[in-house]
């Protein structure tokens, strides 16, 4: 069956288009004209779109190194005769052995005193780890990316790394993550600063969070309060706002904590540039793109903001008439009723499902390889306009029969308005503009399930109870994973970025922030690679 072999994946655009040809009815004619234009223009020599997407994959290095052993193992030869002529041959195999190493560093720190003056000066250890500590940076860098980014507890860091020795809690694990948290904070404003200054593209979205302590606060009402916090809340929270209120009731702060996630490219052509925002807070998306939008400069150009469409996630009126150009929907969320209540109506969720795969499909097939701009929009407009039209007249067919009271097309029943199909219908045709506006501007995805998937990890997060305690915990996990992101998207190892920037100086990090960016760093890297190549 075609639908499910659009749900394995095809590379092939002429079997998308003879797919998608076929489900829609289009002229045989014009498929076969736009089978050879399609074919010519894949055989030319394409650059790489705009879009960018193979480099932005969010995959890092690996943290296991690995360690090549070569040994011989000889046969046992006690079954043999004395004396008997023996031939031996060998053939290689390969065992992998996994061990988990902690390194005890026995270092002898020299002091040097002034005999006379009685003035000692002591080796300045800060470059190895925090001050008065057991640990180092490049250990804390691991620890970091084993929590975050493989949501490991702290109690299990614990048991698994240190159990042995005895010289590491929970509550020790937390401090060193909140120091790390302490010393990159300024890189962390830095790029906020960045990314509101710079980018044309902004999409993200929210998800609901705990955090004990500031569940408390809202309790009682203290959410707006900021006497009391703790230096780095507080340092953050006059970046980006900690509180905010309803849109409808200005006096009444919001008392729901969510964590929200921003990211765009400060470098349009380039995927190394985009910089990734989180940020927990009694507030929405809408409200951390409001605080990023305010301290944007005045003779910057408008900006694409990309979502879900839902009010909260709109930033304050005012600015959104000066700084947002226009609104992009995001194609799965229109999707999802249809797939969450397909059981309702099978014949027509199967219909609207299958029309939502033919757009997927065709999207994988246009960027299965680097295209031009001009291309891509060439391919969308005659793969997916077709699809979306067709989804459009089908959402129409709906509202029409509610309005007659009447379902006239075999193809769904007749839904009230106040049922999930009939809203998803009508939110199909009332953000229609929004949601196909990506096809016209190759910059543009048909979804916004790169920050929802962002997202995902919180849940994680949730379920192996880190960061639930403290306001200060989740704001040193909002700078941390906001970090790690980024490095990913500079091509940086996160631990190897985390554990070079964490030994620098803490006053050239707050002094000068934008040297020790993950994209700075890699560049660094391409430098140093650059030099060793040519011998200078």
């Amino acid at each position: 069956m075609q639908l499910k072999k659009l749900g394995k994946g095809c590379d092939s655009l002429s079997e998308i288009e003879l797919i998608i040809a076929d489900r829609l009815s289009i002229s045989q004619v014009h498929v076969e004209k736009a089978l050879e234009k399609t074919t010519s223009d894949e055989q030319q020599d394409t650059t790489s779109s705009s879009r960018g997407q193979a480099n932005e994959e969010l995959t890092g290095e690996p943290l296991a190194r690995r360690e090549v052993v070569e040994e011989t193992w000889r046969a046992d030869r006690s079954g043999f005769a004395p004396g008997a002529s023996l031939h031996s041959s060998y053939d290689l195999i390969t065992r992998y052995e996994t061990e988990i190493v902690v390194k005890e560093r026995r270092i002898r720190v020299e002091t040097v005193t002034d005999l006379y003056s009685g003035k000692s000066v002591r080796a300045d250890l800060s470059s190895l780890g925090p001050e008065r500590s057991k640990i180092t940076w490049a250990s804390i860098a691991l620890l970091i990316c084993l929590a975050i980014e493989a949501a490991m507890p702290f109690d299990r860091l614990r048991k698994v790394l240190f159990s042995a020795f005895g010289i590491f809690s929970t509550s020790s694990i937390c401090r060193y993550f909140q120091a790390a948290a302490q010393k990159l904070v300024h890189v962390y404003l830095w790029l906020i600063t960045e990314l509101a200054h710079n980018a044309l593209i902004l999409a993200g979205d929210d998800s609901s969070t705990r955090c004990i302590e500031m569940e408390i606060k809202a309790t009682r009402g203290l959410q707006d309060g900021y006497d009391g916090l703790d230096p780095l809340v507080k340092l953050v929270a006059e970046k980006l706002g900690r509180s905010f209120s309803y849109k409808n009731d200005p006096k009444k702060p919001k008392g729901g904590i969510f964590v929200s996630h921003v990211h765009g490219r400060t470098v349009p052509a380039d995927p190394r540039s985009t910089i990734y925002i989180y940020r927990t807070h009694y507030g929405h998306y809408g409200n951390l793109l409001s605080r990023m939008l305010a301290i944007r400069p005045a003779s910057a150009p408008k900006v694409i903001i990309q979502g879900d469409l839902s009010p909260s996630n709109f930033p304050e009126p005012l600015l959104m008439v000066r700084w947002i150009s226009r609104f992009i929907g995001c194609a799965s969320h229109a999707r999802r009723p249809f797939k969450r209540y397909e059981e309702d109506d099978p014949q027509f969720t199967d219909r609207m499902l299958e029309l939502f795969t033919l757009i997927s499909a065709a999207e994988r097939s246009i960027f299965a390889s680097p295209r031009q701009a001009a291309e891509i929009v060439r391919l969308r407009l005659l793969l997916e306009k077709p699809v979306w039209e067709e989804i459009r007249e089908l959402a129409l067919s709906v509202i029409d029969a509610e309005k007659r009271k009447s379902a006239q097309n075999r193809l769904h029943q007749l839904w009230p308005k106040k049922s999930p199909l009939y809203k998803g219908c009508s939110y199909i045709v009332r953000h229609f503009p929004e949601l196909t506006a990506y096809l016209e501007d190759p910059r543009l995805e048909s979804s916004n399930n790169r920050a929802e998937r962002l997202l995902r990890a919180e849940k994680m997060l949730l379920v192996s109870a880190k960061f639930r305690k403290s306001e200060v915990g989740r704001v040193s996990l909002d700078i941390l994973r906001s970090l790690i992101m980024t490095a990913k998207a500079a091509e940086a190892s996160p631990k190897a970025y985390l554990s070079w920037v964490l030994a620098q100086p803490e006053k050239d990090i707050e002094k000068n922030p934008q040297d020790y960016t993950p994209l700075a760093y890699r560049r660094r890297i391409n430098s140093a690679s650059s030099s060793q190549a040519t011998g200078s």
